[in-house]
């Protein structure tokens, strides 16, 4: 995505073309493409249980659990996303798809609110017999939502909280008070003009190179140790592999430290390593990378203890889009609070 930080700078000091992108002049095209795009997949998500129980004549303990997914799948997509962009593909393409497939997902639920053959038929004036849907409808609803999440899981970074409170709104309350069909018609037009808008402006972003994959190094460390794993621990410096360590790297690491002492053995150097350690890529690591993979351990309590504290909060905003369902929400003759953005209490 655009440098803001130091794209002006490098256009006085660079004659490279490619370095005169970026910077502020992105600004525009990217926080309104982030923004359709928030508005989007919330306009989904917010009242995505009603309109299941609503539209496809599904019970509620099975809409909220569908909703449950979709929201699990959001939260953890984007993190595919992040590696692909940074490791593979950089961060334009990934967007530009991201954007694509969001938009063909959106659509096509836009088909479903106008199509009376993708949805199942009303129920009977009267009759508490509904017919249920089809396994075709099911099949196409399944995969459209399947769309929407990985479109959003490209994209989904900032402005969550201003695309919310449009969706909780204005769209929301379109789908309830107006139609289904107009409601998600203006979250397609949102994304159309987010995918426009950020093709208009892919001249002027910086198109950043990937590095490879960080999680490549992770996965090294722990074959190495484990390869090596009848090894004798040494306490003396040179038993250890310092790749690249000298005066430009003050900061990197130069003994293993004694936590999580059996990873250790991934820098250990053996009679079996050769000279040219290009070679042992999978068997010798650098002290800097165990340290670095030692890291990532100790954040482990910090991220399962956020998975924990998620989860609950997840059911209870599913729970509460249920509860205003049989709540008196009328506040006057003429305006009634919409069902999907009482979660927005939750999500704010």
């Amino acid at each position: 995505m655009a440098d803001l930080d130091s794209g002006d700078i490098e256009v006085q000091h660079s004659g490279d073309p490619s370095s005169k992108r970026g910077g502020w002049i992105t600004f525009p095209f990217i926080i309104v493409t982030l923004l359709g795009l928030s508005i989007t997949s919330f306009g989904v998500i917010l009242n995505l249980i009603v309109f299941l129980i609503e539209e496809f004549k599904i019970k509620s303990i099975a809409a909220a659990q569908i909703s449950n997914i979709f929201n699990g799948c959001l939260a953890m997509l984007p993190v595919v996303a992040a590696i692909l962009a940074d490791s593979f593909f950089g961060d334009i393409p990934v967007i530009l798809a991201s954007t694509f497939i969001s938009l063909l997902g959106i659509s096509l639920l836009t088909l479903i609110a106008f199509s009376d053959y993708l949805r199942p038929r009303p129920c009977e004036p009267g009759s508490i017999l509904c017919q249920s849907p089809s396994d075709l409808q099911l099949g196409i609803l399944y995969v459209v939502l399947a769309l929407v999440t990985t479109g959003t899981a490209g994209t989904r970074v900032a402005l969550a909280s201003a695309g919310a409170i449009i969706s909780a709104t204005a769209i929301v309350y379109t789908q309830d008070n107006a139609s289904w069909k107009l409601g998600f018609g203006l979250c397609a037009a949102a994304n159309v003009i987010s995918f426009v808008l950020f093709i208009s402006g892919k001249r002027l972003y910086k198109h950043n190179k990937p590095m490879g994959s960080p999680f490549t190094s992770l996965v090294r460390v722990i074959v190495a140790a484990t390869v090596k794993r009848k090894a004798v621990i040494s306490s003396k410096d040179e038993d250890y592999y310092h790749h690249g360590l000298g005066e430009n790297n003050k900061n990197s690491a130069v003994v293993p430290s004694q936590s999580f002492r059996f990873f250790n053995r991934a820098t250990l150097k053996t009679e079996e390593e050769s000279g040219d350690t290009t070679n042992n890529k999978w068997r010798l690591c650098s002290v800097q990378e165990v340290e670095d993979f030692k890291t990532v351990l100790r954040l482990l309590p910090l991220w399962l203890s956020i998975i924990f504290v998620s989860i609950p909060i997840a059911v209870q905003s599913s729970l509460m889009v249920l509860q205003a369902l049989v709540t008196d929400r009328v506040l006057s003759p003429h305006f009634k609070v919409s069902a999907g953005s009482i979660k927005e209490i939750t999500i704010e």
